[in-house]
């Protein structure tokens, strides 16, 4: 009787340790397919790699689109419908007001039920009254995401912005 019971014990541990395995494979190519490695060449150390990659801190520039295409996305009539096509910040000397610009492009689905897509931009300016402040995030008079290709300084941040979307 007692082998028995710890022959079915052992069975329940290993039933637990495979699927505990089969989660972690599961994890281990789904992470690997979002990066479009396939499943093939998906080792442990190349999981680990894009595990960390996936983990690390956004920049300041992908930090700032992703607060961009946020109020895009709160702003839309059906935000689950919101898809990010591109996301750019403007930095350096284009900046009058101290911050830098942000355009986001971006698909929504439109009142009358098709997809529409569509652009806007937000400049960041710093309060310059009292510095400890954080930027405000404003959204600009003007389309500046029409200069995404005449003018040089736009750092594309779209993978970064889509990878953090996707996380949430």
């Amino acid at each position: 009787m007692n082998s028995r019971l710890a022959f079915l014990a052992l069975c329940v541990v290993a039933s637990a340790v495979k699927a505990q395995d089969a989660t972690a494979l599961e994890e281990q190519y789904s992470t690997c397919a979002r990066h479009y490695i396939p499943a093939d060449k998906c080792t442990p150390e190349i999981y680990a790699q894009l595990k960390a990659k996936d983990n690390a801190p956004l920049s300041p520039e992908a930090d700032l689109g992703l607060t961009a295409a946020k109020i895009v996305q709160a702003q839309l009539l059906n935000p689950a419908s919101f898809q990010v096509r591109k996301v750019a910040v403007l930095t350096g000397n284009y900046s009058r007001d101290g911050g830098p610009y942000v355009c986001v492009v971006y698909g929504g689905q439109a009142v009358a039920g098709g997809l529409v897509v569509n652009s806007k931009s937000f400049h960041e300016k710093p309060d310059k009254k009292h510095p400890d402040k954080p930027s405000k995030l404003g959204e600009t008079l003007l389309n500046y995401c029409d200069t995404i290709g005449r003018v040089s300084g736009w750092k594309d941040v779209t993978n970064e912005v889509q990878v953090a979307l996707g996380r949430q």
